[in-house]
């Protein structure tokens, strides 16, 4: 799925979820709101027709949250190393991700001492 598709059925499931108050787990919503997010239909059916169609992809998912600690919703990962559980103050998620980002090992470019690179002006 592509990640604007996938962000705008996000917004619509929280939408219909908490704002409408309508149930978001209704195949036949779920089929409507894939649909509104700009998915193919006869994908999105097919999909909700069929319980072991991604039912691997989903138990790996399973697996790696448990390995990170989620045990609950919502949990946040950030660069798959740290865990954010539960709803918490902006200062917690700073936190987390100052972590993040000072952790990241800097890339490091391994190439030939002879070799040839091009720069913004050309080779």
């Amino acid at each position: 799925m592509r990640p604007r598709r996938c962000c705008r059925l996000l917004t619509l499931l929280y939408r219909a979820n908490f704002a409408d108050e309508r149930s978001a787990f209704d195949p036949a919503r779920l089929l409507e709101l894939g649909v509104a997010a700009g998915l193919d239909e006869r994908e999105v059916g097919a999909v909700l027709a069929d319980e072991t169609l991604f039912a691997a992809q989903v138990r790996a998912d399973e697996r790696e949250a448990a390995e990170l600690g989620a045990n609950g919703v919502p949990f946040f990962v950030f660069d798959r190393g740290i865990g954010v559980s539960g709803a918490q103050q902006a200062e917690t998620f700073t936190r987390a991700l100052e972590r993040a980002w000072s952790a990241r090992s800097p890339l490091v470019t391994v190439a030939a001492e002879d070799a040839e690179s091009c720069g913004p002006d050309g080779c």
